[in-house]
């Protein structure tokens, strides 16, 4: 077994085989396609770890797309709690300086400094970024008629 993040056991998740090969994988960007409680959202923690523990990968490059708010808000959550984890460990720490804060990092949910997106949520943060000053997502919202009256 090739030595990685996870040799070190600081993580109460466990995970399969269809799952490292997820996570370890060299391809640069990363499909997670799978049912329902098949451990989509482990895999992708698992991977965002990976690349930001051994393969040094900024935490500025990496963008987590999900389908909505509840699942990136668990991301959120989890990356918060794990990074707590790490920051006890220092084995790790040792191994992997500054993981703990790189983690905490990309659990932010702070417009600009989010890295974990619904598909909504970083379409308005490019809108934002590269429309121009002048750009508004309001402009795009539908007009709300003028009130009905009856007839």
């Amino acid at each position: 077994m090739i030595s990685n993040v996870f040799s070190i056991n600081f993580l109460s998740i466990k995970f399969d085989e269809s799952q490292m090969k997820s996570i370890l994988s060299l391809n640069q960007n990363t499909l997670i396609n799978a049912g329902a409680g098949s451990g989509k959202t482990t895999t992708i923690i698992g991977r965002m770890i990976y690349l930001i523990a051994d393969l040094d990968v900024s935490y500025d490059d990496i963008i987590v797309i999900v389908f909505n708010k509840a699942v990136a808000i668990e991301i959120r959550e989890k990356l918060k709690a794990i990074s707590n984890q790490i920051s006890k460990n220092k084995l790790l720490l040792q191994k992997y300086p500054n993981l703990d804060i790189k983690i905490k990092k990309l659990a932010s949910d702070k417009f600009g400094q989010k890295h974990i997106h619904t598909f909504h949520s970083y379409a308005h943060y490019i809108i934002n970024r590269y429309g121009g000053n002048n750009y508004n997502l309001s402009d795009l919202a539908p007009r709300r008629p003028k009130e009905l009256k009856p007839i």
